[in-house]
């Protein structure tokens, strides 16, 4: 019994302390004074991850670039793009161009058709012509026809199509009669072609 007697005091500290440490641990992790608690407060306190919005697309126009260009076609720009941007993309022009009255600082529209002029051609003021709306309504420009274009016309084979197509990759027919030099043309498929056909 005096053995006994001796380990209370012992047991009663123990447990002081166990319940000094609990209320000391939950008083920490409640609100004290209308605070929040210490580990709510730092988790709360955190920013929110930034929300990031993708950049809006460029809106682009759509031209045609052809003539004494090195890679004619059509291309994608940016709107607001100019004459010197769609030099650049097309290769630049060649040797044969006629430089002196073209503007490369004007701005492109959407849809539009630029064609580079030869040097000693009839050339309009600036150099170079909208192309777009200026031939004749019951004739097919050769030089900007589509393959699907020209094989329209009476007697066109595909074959015949194609090779119309390459030869006005270096530079734009000169003539109508050129086509009577295109692999396939007879002349009874000229004769029907000519009067539906053009060039400029």
């Amino acid at each position: 019994m005096e053995k006994a007697k001796k380990y209370i005091p012992a047991a009663l500290l123990i447990i002081l302390a166990f319940v000094i440490g609990f209320f000391a641990l939950k008083t920490g992790m409640t609100k004290k004074d209308g605070q929040e608690p210490v580990l709510s407060y730092a988790i709360a306190s955190q920013s929110p991850a930034k929300k990031t919005t993708a950049p809006k697309p460029q809106p682009q126009i759509e031209v045609r670039i052809i003539g004494e260009i090195l890679y004619p076609g059509s291309y994608s720009l940016p709107k607001g793009s100019t004459l010197q941007d769609l030099i650049t993309v097309a290769g630049g022009f060649t040797q044969r161009a006629y430089l002196d009255k073209v503007n490369p600082s004007s701005v492109l529209k959407d849809g539009q058709n630029v064609e580079i002029k030869r040097l000693y051609d009839n050339l309009p003021d600036n150099g170079f012509i909208d192309v777009e709306g200026t031939s004749e309504p019951d004739k097919l420009n050769i030089n900007l026809a589509t393959k699907e274009e020209i094989l329209s016309l009476p007697g066109i084979t595909e074959d015949i199509a194609d090779e119309i197509i390459e030869s006005r990759g270096n530079a734009l027919i000169a003539n109508i009669a050129q086509l009577k030099g295109i692999n396939g043309m007879t002349d009874d498929i000229y004769k029907q072609i000519e009067p539906l056909i053009d060039i400029w």
